[in-house]
């Protein structure tokens, strides 16, 4: 369920993101350029990691989680 009602607010936010970081390609300050390339390619691991390694973290810890609280 809240894949369905976040993921696409996520998966926008980190494309906008990563294309801002992006348009720093076309600079002629190598230092930015690979600032740019290594930024982005940063927030698009970070989004598959929101989208898929954190739901099944979840699906892990929540039984210990609800153990330890009851």
């Amino acid at each position: 369920r809240t894949i369905v009602g976040v993921g696409r607010p996520i998966v926008s936010t980190s494309i906008a993101l990563a294309g801002g970081f992006m348009v720093l390609i076309f600079g002629s300050f190598s230092p930015n350029i690979n600032f740019g390339i290594v930024s982005a390619a940063i927030v698009m691991l970070a989004l598959s990691a929101d989208l898929i390694l954190l739901p099944a973290l979840l699906l892990i810890i929540r039984p210990k989680l609800s153990q330890t609280v009851a």
